[in-house]
């Protein structure tokens, strides 16, 4: 999609996206459930393909990357070796007005008035979803949160009278920051002969709600994302009401609380928060089984879980989602370069398959974003609707992981490369027995999806311009055409008997899709997926390809009854050429082979 007008463009792909089936939300006549969603066969084909193409480009493409797949649920022990039980886990902040809940990092910088003439300070304005929510609002801040401060309602604005502020003094060891000192809001006292300095002064952390610009919040605390599940055939309530009712009467929360821990401990597993930890814990296998050296890489894909505070924006951020993630391992003296390498095939990948390659960019972490094991990452990031968002990273984890899991677990995670001199001739060099370093390449499949859709939506004027982002909303009223690349496309081929009820045409149109479907069924031949469309006038069936992405549509008239010849139309540009039945299959596969030429140009 063009740059501007974004909420045009977002409103219309949409509403392609619901009526076409791509998506919707699950379970949806029992309320369904925050974030999550089901794929229609639309969707779930774009999906496929995605990691199709992803596997052939990383495993397939690369004779020393292997495959793998570990199970959904994790011992505990690998997730506490990780760090992940400990340290996996959000900043939350609770808005003490409207209750909202949301992450720190997504916190917005304080929005400030100047004060009346000739007076000190500043005015903060709340913005509240209606008038008698900034009544209450404004009550609760000037009787609870600052009792006797000045505070003002016009509308549905509550405005507040700040005298000094004095902003926190914050470290930049995280992206949410840790506040060496907290900050301050000295509120301008309603009547100041009888107010109470101290109760006027308010905890001010730098950022407010960027729902309301409320700066009235609780202290950032961390909230954990892991899943955690009992592999057990004991339910855990049970056990917990039987901890709890043997407690001694004078034992208090956090004693019971232990002894709750201590007694399901034992069954605890997890839900994996990503594909990468199955890995790790499988490399002395790995590497003894299949007597690997680096560099070599285990490349897995599937289903990863978090309990997101906030889940948004379709397949973006969920509570489910799927991974292709690729570890990497190099030697320490290699990684450098390796991650250079492996950021520019990655970034190459997303550009080659996009409509749009100049809507997605790399950006490199700054040193405050980076984890304290990470030397180095890059994003893949595509500009969605709403703005810049993450497809995939590609960092440089060190030997972090595997030194973890090393020393929890006492195995050896060390390889032995006899090509290499038994002592480094520098420090830090080459050396025969050493932990290698983990490149990482994790990419979000459920957002590709999102993107790739998004990305390849255009509506078209009648015209044939594109419209969406470039003409004013009153003349959207076009075609929309998901331009996808033709090797994510749902279906490759549909097949239009010009009159659908005619039984000659639909023949030689069944003839056509036989043709083309029988390499395909082989085994050995181009994958390629069709269907005849019968329904509606042909303009309709052509509409309808264009909105699912189908490249090549081919056309059985009146006059393939006598030439035993179709009309083959490519959907991007829309020329249209005259084939016989008989050479459809090559001539498709020609097509689609040029045109794929033309995307990696």
């Amino acid at each position: 999609m063009a740059s501007t007008c974004r909420a045009a463009a977002q409103r219309a792909a949409v509403d392609v996206f619901k009526r076409r089936g791509y998506l919707f939300p699950s379970a949806a006549i029992y309320s369904g459930l925050r974030g999550a969603y089901d794929l229609g066969p639309l969707a779930l084909e774009l999906k496929k393909n995605i990691e199709r193409h992803w596997w052939r480009s990383v495993v397939h493409a690369h004779p020393e990357i292997k495959g793998f797949e570990s199970p959904i649920l994790t011992p505990a022990a690998v997730l506490k070796a990780s760090g992940h039980v400990a340290n996996f886990a959000d900043l939350l902040v609770d808005d003490r007005l409207s209750g909202a809940r949301f992450r720190a990092d997504k916190a917005a910088p304080l929005e400030t008035k100047p004060a009346a003439d000739g007076q000190e300070g500043c005015i903060v304005p709340l913005t509240a979803p209606d008038r008698p929510t900034a009544e209450a609002w404004a009550h609760t801040i000037r009787e609870v949160l600052a009792p006797g401060a000045r505070v003002e309602r016009k509308a549905q604005t509550v405005l507040v009278h700040v005298r000094h502020l004095t902003e926190p003094q914050v470290s930049e060891m995280t992206p949410e920051g840790l506040y060496d000192a907290v900050g301050y809001m000295d509120l301008v006292p309603e009547d100041p002969t009888t107010a109470d300095p101290a109760a006027l002064r308010v905890e001010y952390h730098g950022y407010v709600n960027p729902a309301n610009n409320n700066p009235f919040l609780t202290a950032p605390r961390p909230f954990n994302l892991l899943f955690k599940s009992f592999a057990d055939t004991r339910d855990p309530v049970d056990q917990i009401i039987d901890v709890t009712m043997r407690a001694d009467t004078t034992s208090n929360a956090t004693t019971i609380r232990a002894a709750v821990d201590q007694t399901l401990d034992a069954t605890t597993v997890y839900l994996r928060p990503e594909t990468a930890q199955g890995v790790y814990a499988a490399f002395p296998h790995m590497v003894k089984t299949l007597n690997l050296v680096p560099p070599f890489g285990i490349a897995q894909a599937g289903k990863s879980f978090r309990n997101e505070i906030r889940p948004e924006h379709f397949l973006f951020r969920g509570l489910e989602f799927e991974q292709l993630e690729l570890q990497y391992f190099v030697a320490p003296w290699d990684a450098p370069v390796a991650h250079l390498q492996w950021r520019d095939k990655r970034f190459g990948w997303w550009q080659t398959l996009a409509a749009h390659p100049d809507e997605f960019r790399l950006r490199e972490h700054e040193p405050k974003e980076l984890a304290h094991y990470a030397d180095g990452c890059y994003d893949v990031e595509y500009l969605f609707p709403w703005g810049w968002g993450e497809l995939e990273g590609v960092a440089n984890r060190t030997d972090y992981d595997l030194q973890c899991h090393a020393r929890a677990s006492g195995a050896s995670f060390t390889v032995h490369d006899r090509t290499m001199p038994k002592e480094p001739e520098t420090p830090g060099g080459p050396q025969q027995k050493y932990t290698p370093y983990v490149i990482e390449s994790s990419a979000g499949l459920s957002r590709a999806v999102l993107a790739f859709l998004y990305d390849a939506f255009d509506q078209v004027a009648p015209s044939g311009a594109v419209s969406v982002g470039s003409a004013p909303a009153k003349e959207n009223s076009g075609r929309g055409v998901m331009r996808l690349h033709p090797s994510l496309a749902p279906t490759t081929v549909h097949v239009l008997p010009i009159v659908g009820n005619n039984p000659d045409l639909t023949r030689i149109a069944h003839d056509v899709y036989e043709a083309l479907m029988a390499p395909s069924r082989s085994g050995f031949g181009p994958l390629i997926t069709a269907q005849v469309e019968t329904r509606g006038t042909v303009g309709k069936r052509y509409q309808q390809a264009d909105e699912v992405g189908v490249p090549v549509c081919v056309t059985v008239d009146q006059q393939s009854l006598t030439d035993h010849m179709v009309t083959v139309r490519h959907r991007d540009t829309m020329e249209q050429r005259r084939v016989p039945v008989a050479e459809i299959g090559p001539r498709i596969v020609e097509m689609l082979s040029s045109w794929e030429r033309s995307y990696e140009r």
